[in-house]
């Protein structure tokens, strides 16, 4: 083992047992610290000739600080102004460091501190808004900052760790690491002008949702939340708002599938309230354990830790199926054709969804994700990528899969000022039809007449339209119209219904075109 790795393993487990996993270790190397101090100093060696690069934010952890992470959150507000609210974790990176420096520390016999090895864990957070983040720098420890793409950035190792980082968000969205500049001046760089990471290192969206989910689960296991039991059924997140659990019909006695069910509490309101038997597919295993230790016991629900594409594909087909804030975490063209396939025919699907969040972005007018964050108190936001979709896209796609859209109801926020709008679609599996037949058997007859050609003209003149009133059983009013002779053609047939009605006169007007059909 490097003598400097030997150090900080000795130095963590030689800390005492009473101290927050979240302090630093105490040990000669790396000595406690409660007072406050200016970020370490980057090795000479680390920087190239002619330039100057100092450390991104940093120091010691404290005592308050509940994890190293938080501790980088802390020190990155205080030093930058940088609210925490405005950044989140890497995905990936939440409670591991992307870069691990070392280096010596001069004594500083003003604080009591000997010379020692400095050990700077470095975690990944970036920013989740493209709006200009205002800047209010603790003078007495920073003088500037500067945003860099990463392929500035001079430090070799951390360079190319940042380069190979899988791009999670469009690209507009992605920022440098805040370095503070030497210089002492202030920098604002709008963060949609930096360079993207190379397109080929994109991370598929569900990958990134999946990750967001596991660690929301492993969050609220922490806590030991469990929502109540809602009565009656709400597709919004406000009380009061929207229909209940009548849009599903009658479902008692039927199977019902819900879809990113959680911790279960819809699921076992429709198995106790309404006697359906409810089957709770969930993808997040911290999620599926939720669901299961609080309502492992209800009778009429049971838990499926798995894929719902993947699930269906293999279960008998359901009698109706929900999701409830969650579908618009899976890629639509894989989730809407299994669910097509894993739904009986005639059987509802009702899907909960954002229409507009809580900063006023509408849905968007393409099937393509985009970065929403998913909210949970005392904790930084969670990146996502949810397919946000416009209310007349949602329809398109079910219709395309084999769903008749019934009826799409747009609920704002109850608080007038709030611009958060949830859209509730429901929609129904279209029965199977039998395959059409194609083609006749091949013979030397002629095929028995079966249609007529039908021919019209859309006369116009001076004085208007030329409609006329036939004696066939027609509807009343229709423009001159007739059928087509053998060997005629269709502009000579409708001149000749004209004439026959004793209306064609010259000069009058104009035969512009003809349809067909």
């Amino acid at each position: 083992m490097p003598t400097s790795l030997a150090t900080l393993t000795s130095a963590i487990s030689s800390a005492p047992s009473s101290a927050p996993s979240t302090t630093a270790p105490t040990s000669p190397a790396v000595p406690p610290r409660r007072d406050r101090r200016r970020p370490a100093r980057p090795r000479p060696a680390r920087t190239a000739p002619g330039e100057r690069e100092g450390p991104p934010p940093g120091g010691h952890a404290e005592p308050s600080d509940e994890s190293l992470p938080a501790a980088a959150l802390r020190e990155l507000h205080e030093e930058t102004g940088i609210p925490p609210q405005a950044v989140t974790p890497w995905p990936g990176y939440e409670t591991v460091p992307l870069d691990i420096d070392i280096h010596d520390m001069d004594s500083r016999p003003s604080k009591g501190e000997p010379e020692h090895v400095h050990f700077d864990l470095r975690f990944l957070f970036r920013l989740h808004t493209t709006d200009e983040v205002p800047v209010v720098l603790q003078e007495d420890e920073v003088g500037g900052i500067e945003w860099r793409s990463a392929d500035r950035v001079l430090s070799p190792t951390l360079r190319e760790k940042l380069l190979k980082l899988p791009l999670q968000v469009e690209p507009e969205a992605a920022n440098a690491s805040a370095i503070p500049s030497p210089q002492g001046k202030p920098s604002r760089v709008d963060p949609r002008k930096q360079d993207p990471l190379p397109q080929e290192a994109i991370v598929p969206a569900e990958e990134t949702n999946t990750r967001a989910w596991l660690i929301y689960g492993q969050r609220q296991l922490a806590r030991a939340y469990t929502p109540p039991i809602p009565d009656p059924l709400a597709w919004t997140p406000w009380e009061g708002v929207g229909p209940g659990a009548e849009v599903l019909g009658d479902i008692t006695g039927r199977r019902v599938l819900d879809v990113g069910s959680g911790d279960g509490h819809h699921a076992v309101h429709l198995a106790q309230a309404h006697g359906a038997r409810v089957t709770g597919i969930e993808l997040s295993p911290t999620q599926h354990e939720r669901a299961i230790s609080a309502n492992a016991h209800v009778d009429g629900v049971w838990f499926v830790q798995a894929d719902v594409a993947e699930y269906v594909a293999g279960a008998e087909p359901f009698d109706a199926a929900y999701a409830i804030g969650t579908l618009a975490f899976i890629d639509p063209h894989r989730s809407l054709p299994a669910l097509r396939d894993g739904l009986s025919p005639g059987a509802p699907l009702i899907l909960s969804l954002l229409h507009t969040d809580l900063h006023g972005r509408g849905p968007s007018t393409e099937v393509a994700p985009r970065e929403q964050m998913i909210l949970l108190r005392d904790h930084p936001p969670l990146p996502t990528q949810m397919w946000v979709l416009a209310p007349r896209l949602w329809e398109d796609l079910l219709t395309e899969y084999g769903f008749r859209v019934e009826a799409i109801d747009l609920f704002p926020h109850p608080d007038e000022n709030a611009t958060v709008i949830q859209q509730l679609i429901r929609a129904r599996r279209i029965p199977d039809r039998p395959a059409r037949v194609s083609s006749r058997p091949r013979s030397t007859r002629a095929p028995a007449a079966h249609a007529a050609v039908g021919v019209g003209a859309n006369l116009l003149s001076e004085q208007g339209v030329l409609l006329g009133r036939h004696r066939r059983p027609l509807p009343p009013v229709t423009p001159d119209a007739g059928t087509l002779d053998a060997y005629e053609r269709d502009g000579d047939a409708v001149v000749r219904d004209a004439n026959t009605a004793h209306v064609r006169q010259t000069g009058q007007g104009a035969l512009l075109g003809h349809p067909y059909d």
